[in-house]
């Protein structure tokens, strides 16, 4: 009899799985979206119509006229030669976006450690440094604000911000890329990677972005840029569908994070300076 329920349990289960409409949240850890499964599943069909070997990471030339200074190392390491931390992007005199789960502990309370921004910058023996002097973490999106003690503008030009009818008009399949620190790699200031894929789909309300991009540990925080060169985005998880995709090293090229939309642009220009 005990069989005859969990088998009925299960086969409920899976029944409900493939062929009822998930319109439920999908949570994972470090993330605040409001995606619903059919919106991966939808993703994922779009990204498997685009051959893997047109995404591509690799080290970006830090020694262009054109390279972008405002991106960075955020880290607790105040030497700054450690791989340990993540990446953030300057957008004012003293105001530096990254992810909250960053500046965060494992359980999402916001962090007490000193925290350090170091500046992308080519043929330096001692990385730039800033202090961050007062950071805030979202409770309701994956973003944090670190406010620095020094002017930031002084040494690095700030990134240019997409608006939000420029996000909103991106197209299936448009080109995205996005500059970050893997933290397997100890830091010098010069090792900043590209990583270069295409825009998928919004989540509902243009809450988050799904990208068919490259990720590793340390771009969490990373600018997610347009064909423009303006950000979009804060890339801040990979993921990993549950199941029907065979591959599940997905995770490392499906990649999402919130859009420069609605609360999260609230909450940047609310405690920026």
């Amino acid at each position: 009899m005990l069989c005859l329920k969990l088998f009925f349990v299960l086969f409920i289960s899976l029944f409900n799985y493939f062929f009822v409409d998930h319109d439920e949240t999908a949570t994972y850890k470090d993330t605040f979206t409001e995606a619903t499964h059919a919106d991966y599943n939808d993703a994922f069909k779009l990204g498997s119509q685009i051959p893997n070997d047109l995404l591509t990471i690799k080290p970006y030339d830090t020694d262009s006229n054109n390279h972008f200074k405002g991106v960075g190392k955020v880290s607790s390491d105040k030497t700054g030669k450690s791989g340990n931390g993540a990446t953030g992007f300057v957008i004012d005199d003293h105001t530096i976006i990254t992810a909250a789960h960053v500046a965060s502990d494992d359980e999402g309370n916001k962090e007490t450690k000193q925290f350090y921004f170091y500046p992308s910058k080519s043929e330096q023996q001692i990385p730039m440094k800033f202090k961050v002097k007062k950071f805030y973490t979202s409770s309701e999106r994956d973003v944090a604000i670190l406010i620095t003690e020094q002017r930031l503008s002084k040494k690095v030009k700030p990134l240019t911000l997409a608006s939000e009818q420029e996000i909103k008009k991106m197209q299936t399949k448009e080109p995205l890329y996005m500059l970050g620190y893997p933290s397997e790699h100890p830091y010098n200031g010069q090792l900043m990677y590209q990583s270069k894929g295409y825009f998928l789909k919004p989540t509902q309300n243009y809450i988050e972005y799904i990208g068919h991009l490259h990720r590793t540990i340390g771009f969490s925080g990373s600018p997610v840029f347009n064909k423009h060169n303006h950000v979009v985005g804060v890339h801040a998880h990979g993921i990993r569908p549950e199941l029907h995709i065979k591959n599940q090293s997905t995770r490392d090229i499906y990649t999402g994070g919130p859009l420069l939309t609605g609360k999260t642009r609230a909450f940047i220009e609310e405690h920026r300076e």
